[in-house]
């Protein structure tokens, strides 16, 4: 019996699965590497509007459990950071007007980008 044929298709294969094999690794290397070298995600927020006081203030915020599951299912809804929808909820609430826009939707005007890109 001639094995040749059967080890010559057997090489084709393994040759096949060794190319795709390395090329699995190679793009789990490239992804960890980017990873690696941008750890933080970039974050891009308004300045302040025309008028507006500048600066941004930390503070604690506690509520219900219902709550927060309810407002991390809105901002999720909106493409929008938990952090992002109570500063537009706080502001739809806080601004005359505001109440036709929930959670700040609606404002249009130019807008002012400051920050820092690591």
């Amino acid at each position: 019996m001639d094995l040749a044929p059967y080890v010559d298709r057997l090489r084709r294969e393994l040759e096949s699965a060794v190319r795709l094999a390395l090329l699995d690794a190679l793009s789990d290397a490239t992804a960890e590497t980017t990873r690696d070298l941008t750890p933080d995600p970039v974050d891009v927020r308004p300045g302040p509007a025309e008028g507006e006081a500048g600066g941004t203030a930390r503070i604690n915020f506690r509520l219900p459990t219902h709550l927060k599951t309810r407002a991390e299912e809105a901002a999720a809804r909106e493409g929008l950071s938990v952090n992002t929808w109570l500063v537009r909820a706080t502001a739809a609430a806080l601004e005359p007007g505001a109440r036709d826009h929930p959670a700040g939707r609606g404002h249009h005007g130019p807008q002012k980008y400051t920050g820092w890109v690591r």
